[in-house]
């Protein structure tokens, strides 16, 4: 196989490990973003296009993602037509891993809406359920928000008529009080009192009654002191015998009374038999002298009727079971609550654990409006049994957990033990609890082998060159060790070694593709970076770092020689231009770099080293001249005057210097200048002045060689 074939295949099967991660992590996301496991499969599929089943894969979260969506566009119709509950239950059966990208906050507002809607319903339930109860108002408004809430518009109608039942029952008692029948008026507020909790009105329809019984009593005292008065004056004893007939009649009457009084208690009726049973006490206390013994009896079983627990209970709409009254009401709660539980206890046993827990709940919630203490033992029930559910749902987690353990398939099985150990966590049971112990000893025999493995791939990643893969696959096992408490200083010295070992390969890498780039900056910085990281790891001795440390040197050579190079160039620029004094600097600087520099001794240094002298002695001889060529530009009119002995008005004009010849001793320069004088008549003599000047270099003075001078007029 040729080598450019063998690193294609080691490229492809490179990209495949690094897709067959990919792929690992978005199972493991898939279970909380749809969404985001779909795009981690994509981009597997463009690392590597020929992975098994992937295409499929990718096929059925589309599909997924598509119902979904249309899912979607239905509960968004739903909360277009005002059926917003109806639209969040829809968006709570929604699966956990669909994220809805919902920019709008529709989403967030209905669940807050539901969630206010919900408090106020909760809100509602621990206040009285009946007559003037506050409640009416909170689900009123309850309503507003949410009209299609179930059970709402009935609960709603439910106290508007128990409200409206609670007036009734206040206006029968004022208005039998305004009759003046206080027994029917009293009937009326036991009632009152046995449906509904005492308020402010009891005490204030008690009141009336009372005065009212009072104004009775002071009216039959008058009474009967009018009929004693009359007695005596009309002939006592016929009226005493008219009185004793009366009493007789009203024996009768309470007799009677008594019986109905106790059909009522047969029947169950127990506020009618006790409103009997005092319409029958207040007859007898008519009686004053006839049928005492009879009176007597009568008296008796009149207040154990109205002393009996029954009948107090009763009248409060309470019945006996189990030897402990309760509502009557609470008896169709308690069997309701039974019901629910039959049903949890069957989808629990079908394995729908959560539905049953869901429905545990729901009983609760029904025993809560029961009477305490039958609401106490119904809750020890629900309890036990909801126990037995978390106990199961668990137990089945971790039944497939170890399914997956025992097929090697230790990333699923640990995402598993995870589930298994946040229900059990959830559902509050303790460390030392035998399902926690259970879970804690499988899961950590899967998590180690599952850490094995994660270490295995940094493994391969590293010999197969991908070094940032390598780093990343540590850290995974690190986290991964960590999360799991498997985080002992060898495992994670080991792994912090793995990690700097990959991170110092992967800097020399970078190194030496910038040394192939002649990159030389940026190849001395990672072998450096390389090197440094090695000494602070604790890696000093790996073999790969002699070589890294030969090239950061060869580098450092290389960034020298171009600079030189370039300041070469640069020079030889001015030389070319004349211009001297930067090309002497450049030259300077080139020869001080060449010299100081630490490989001034290889060849090519040597050679720039010379070519810098030359040009820096050429460059400095030019100077010079142009120095003594400078002072005389400066000085030409004093020598010229000193040599032709010119008046001191004499004006030169187009002076020139000019450099005629040098050598070791001299340099001769030519100095000439023409001057005008103006004479009489309107005419001028023009007289062109020379003169050869030279400088002894090593007297360093100056003197005259040769002068020579000729004029003419301007008219010639």
């Amino acid at each position: 196989m040729a080598k450019e074939d063998i690193v294609q295949e080691g490229k492809k099967l490179l990209a495949r490990e690094r897709a067959k991660t990919l792929i690992a992590e978005a199972e493991v996301l898939s279970e909380q973003d749809l969404r985001g496991a779909l795009g981690m499969f994509r981009e597997a599929l463009k690392i590597s296009p020929d992975y098994p089943d992937l295409e499929d894969e990718i096929f059925l979260r589309e599909d997924a993602i598509e119902k979904l969506d249309g899912v979607l566009q239905h509960i968004v119709a739903q909360l277009k037509g005002g059926k917003n509950y109806r639209a969040f239950q829809l968006l709570q059966e929604l699966p956990d891993n669909y994220i809805i990208l919902d920019k709008s906050g529709t989403v967030d507002q209905l669940a807050e809406k539901v969630r206010k809607v919900e408090s106020l319903i909760e809100g509602a339930k621990n206040l009285p359920r009946s007559g003037n109860s506050q409640a009416l108002p909170m689900l009123e408004e309850a309503f507003t928000l949410m009209p299609d809430y179930p059970g709402l518009q009935a609960d709603i109608d439910a106290l508007a008529a128990s409200r409206q039942n609670y007036n009734d029952y206040i206006a029968g008692v004022e208005a039998s009080v305004a009759a003046g029948d206080t027994v029917k008026a009293r009937s009326f507020l036991d009632q009152f009192k046995g449906v509904y909790p005492e308020d402010a009105s009891v005490g204030r329809l008690e009141f009336m009654i009372q005065n009212k019984e009072k104004e009775k009593t002071r009216k039959a005292a008058v009474r009967k002191n009018l009929f004693m008065a009359a007695a005596a004056g009309a002939g006592f004893l016929g009226l005493i015998i008219v009185y004793f007939a009366f009493e007789l009649m009203t024996f009768k009457s309470a007799n009677g009374k008594w019986q109905e009084a106790a059909a009522f208690l047969e029947a169950e009726k127990f506020a009618d038999a006790r409103t009997a049973a005092e319409e029958v006490k207040a007859s007898l206390g008519k009686v004053s002298f006839s049928s005492q013994s009879g009176k007597k009896e009568l008296l008796v079983k009149v207040e154990e009727l109205l002393n009996s627990e029954r009948v107090i209970q009763g009248v409060q709409g309470k019945i006996l079971v189990d030897g402990k009254y309760i509502q009557k009401e609470s008896l169709a709660g308690a069997q309701e609550s039974e019901k629910i539980i039959k049903e949890a206890e069957g989808l629990m046993a079908a394995g729908d654990y959560s539905s049953a827990l869901a429905r545990f709940a729901d009983a609760r919630n029904v025993a809560s409006l029961l009477d305490a203490a039958l609401a106490a033992k119904i809750n020890e029930e629900i309890e036990a049994s909801a126990v037995k559910c978390q106990t199961a749902h668990v137990k089945s987690v971790l039944r497939k957990a170890n399914s997956l353990h025992g097929a090697g398939n230790y990333e699923e099985a640990t995402a598993l033990f995870a589930e298994a150990r946040n229900l059990a966590k959830g559902y509050g049971f303790k460390r030392n609890d035998a399902i926690s112990r259970d879970i804690e000893t499988a899961a950590g025999r899967t998590i180690g082998d599952r850490l094995d493995i994660l270490i295995a791939d940094g493994d391969a990643l590293l010999n197969a060159a991908a070094y940032d893969d390598a780093i990343d696959g540590y850290k995974k096992a690190l986290d991964f060790a960590r999360l799991n408490k498997l985080d002992s200083n060898d495992t994670v010295n080991r792994l912090y070694g793995s990690i700097n070992r990959a991170r110092i390969f992967g800097l020399l890498a970078k190194g030496d593709e910038n040394f192939k780039l002649s990159r030389w900056v940026d190849s001395i910085k990672f072998y450096n970076n390389a090197v440094e990281l090695s000494v602070k790891a604790g890696l000093r001795n790996l073999p790969v770092l002699e070589q890294a440390v030969k090239n950061a040197k060869l580098a450092e050579t290389r960034i020298s020689l171009d600079e030189l190079k370039r300041l070469e160039l640069t020079g030889a620029k001015q030389f070319a231009e004349s211009s001297w004094q930067e090309a002497h600097d450049t030259y300077k600087n080139l020869v001080a770099m060449a010299g100081n520099t630490a490989f001034a001794g290889s060849p090519e240094f040597a050679a720039i080293l010379v070519n810098s002298r030359e040009k820096l002695a050429i460059t400095g001889e030019r100077i010079f001249i142009k120095s003594k060529k400078d002072y005389l530009e400066e000085k030409y009119r004093s020598i010229l005057k000193n040599a032709f002995g010119t008046g001191a008005d004499i004006t030169f004009l187009n002076p020139e210097v000019i450099l005629l010849s040098e050598d070791e001793k001299l340099l001769k320069f030519s100095i000439s200048a023409k001057s005008y004088v103006k004479k009489g008549g309107g005419q001028g003599v023009y007289s062109n002045y020379e003169v050869q000047y030279a400088y002894d270099r090593q007297k360093d003075s100056w003197h005259l060689l040769d002068k020579s001078s000729n004029s003419q007029s301007a008219g010639e």
